[in-house]
């Protein structure tokens, strides 16, 4: 499936999503797929998050050419998202890059906070422990994560 690269119909996305995942879940991101997958889950991530930052209303679009619906655009961003970010560090150079293109963004607040709230869920700190983040703003501290 990793072949089919643009070939793939929108509305199997999902799906593939799905797998892929799993697939990098299972294997805990160990595998020689995971990057090559992730680089697909950014791909289909930034698809959806570009789409709607636009100066105004009339440059909207729909992310992959309307062929999903609104419910299945949320779901999908959702795992997209988290996909994305359990397995960064298996391609730190996208995960670098996604965070510079949100800071470029207008409407990026909604998706920092909930990169945010992700981290803050896998990053529990012992009692009495240092926080290495102390001091950084919240994008610098995301992105050394």
């Amino acid at each position: 499936m990793l072949d089919l690269g643009e070939h793939l119909p929108a509305t199997a996305i999902p799906d593939v999503v799905d797998l892929y995942s799993k697939w990098s879940f299972g294997t805990l991101g160990r595998d020689s797929f995971t990057p090559a997958i992730l680089a697909w889950l950014y791909r289909w991530l930034m698809e959806i998050e570009t789409a709607r930052d636009v100066d105004n209303f009339r440059e909207l679009r729909d992310p992959f050419g309307g062929e999903l619906n609104h419910d299945r655009i949320r779901s999908l961003e959702s795992n997209l998202r988290t996909g994305f970010l359990l397995f960064r560090n298996r391609a730190p150079s996208l995960a670098v890059e996604y965070l510079r293109s949100l800071q470029q963004r207008r409407h990026h607040d909604d998706v920092v906070r909930n990169i945010l709230k992700f981290t803050a869920r896998w990053l529990r700190l012992p009692r009495g422990a240092r926080n290495p983040y102390r001091g950084r703003s919240d994008i610098e501290a995301a992105a050394i994560r």
